[in-house]
């Protein structure tokens, strides 16, 4: 397995993600934020132009309803910044400021 994990790759995930956000999450909200994340985080960007198919595709949920709910309870549970423009693919950022700000006391 370790050798797969260095030949493919991988992203690492803060332990602030894992122990004190995912918890709080419904398994569709992890499987987006978690999806925004590897596309951010994992590429070295600070946001990412993410299209409706590619959370389908990624997340394996099939319905856009559930996607857009968690999408809008991640945006205004301020752990994610959504960029609407009008025609255009939303491009979504993780809130670091904001997640500094819900969890001072951590380190990483």
């Amino acid at each position: 397995m370790r050798i797969s994990i260095k030949k493919h790759g991988f992203t690492q995930v803060s332990h602030t993600v894992f122990d004190l956000i995912i918890p709080t999450l419904t398994l569709t909200e992890q499987s987006i934020f978690l999806r925004i994340y590897r596309q951010t985080v994992g590429w070295n960007k600070p946001s990412d132009k993410i299209s409706t198919s590619q959370f389908k595709k990624f997340t394996g949920i099939i319905d856009h309803k559930p996607i857009d709910r968690a999408i809008k309870n991640l945006e205004l549970s301020k752990l994610i910044t959504v960029i609407r423009i009008k025609g255009k693919t939303n491009e979504y950022e993780i809130n670091w400021t904001n997640i500094s700000e819900m969890y001072p006391n951590n380190s990483d």
